[in-house]
């Protein structure tokens, strides 16, 4: 009995040793005062009441989507798997040429946007959340093909132009402020429409149209710092 009783003694020691130095292993970090970048954007934009071609009222923008290609800019260490966001911002018109006009000078947007990021088990975080406070947009054109070698096959890219924009912060708090509240934060994404399809679509035009709504996305890059 004696034996048994030290046996499991000894067991007992080890497991507990085994889960002191995973403990130790697994040590959350702080990532208040961090830099991240995510480079693999996707998502919607959806426009409430739609993009129109009058635009004489204000509209709501209810804006989702997945984050991967996250970089820990302040320690390489930190990994995170992937992330979410999600929010609504108010824009004060709903016309169409109001967003795809280029260069055009900041347009005063309100709302924020709410990241969940997913850490590697190895290299849990805390916070887990971050709340971005956006105060502005500016919209403008891209074009692939002006950035685009000509194919192996001899093919090109086309002559499609999409519209890209991005959302000026007031403030980031939580996960990754950079240390100065996310004063130089930064978010772009680049439509999967392109500006032709989306200036067609709010043309009140014959026959008429129901305007522009869901803007999707899947290219774009995301730093909050």
């Amino acid at each position: 009995m004696k034996g048994i009783v030290s046996r499991l003694a000894s067991a007992a020691l080890v497991v507990g040793g085994i889960v002191t130095a995973s403990t130790a292993a697994l040590a959350v970090t702080n990532v208040s005062n961090h830099s991240i970048t995510c480079n693999t954007v996707s998502g919607t934009a959806t426009f409430q009441p739609p993009l129109n071609a009058t635009g004489t009222v204000g509209m709501e923008i209810q804006i989702k989507g997945n984050l991967a290609d996250c970089i820990d800019n302040t320690d390489a260490g930190v990994l995170v798997d992937s992330g979410t966001f999600s929010g609504t911002l108010h824009d004060p018109t709903s016309f169409c040429v109001d967003l795809i006009t280029t260069f055009q000078a900041p347009v005063v947007e309100t709302g924020s946007l709410t990241y969940r990021w997913k850490a590697n088990r190895t290299t849990p975080i805390t916070p887990t959340h971050s709340t971005q406070v956006v105060n502005n947009r500016t919209s403008d054109l891209y074009d692939p093909a002006a950035g685009v070698e000509p194919l192996t096959s001899g093919g090109t890219f086309g002559s499609g132009k999409y519209v890209t924009l991005s959302l000026g912060t007031a403030s980031v708090s939580g996960a990754f402020t950079g240390g100065d509240s996310g004063a130089s934060s930064s978010n772009i994404i680049v439509s999967r429409e392109t500006f032709h399809l989306i200036h067609t679509l709010c043309d009140v035009g014959v026959p008429p149209r129901t305007g522009f709504k869901t803007l999707n996305f899947s290219i774009g890059s995301i730093t909050l710092q």
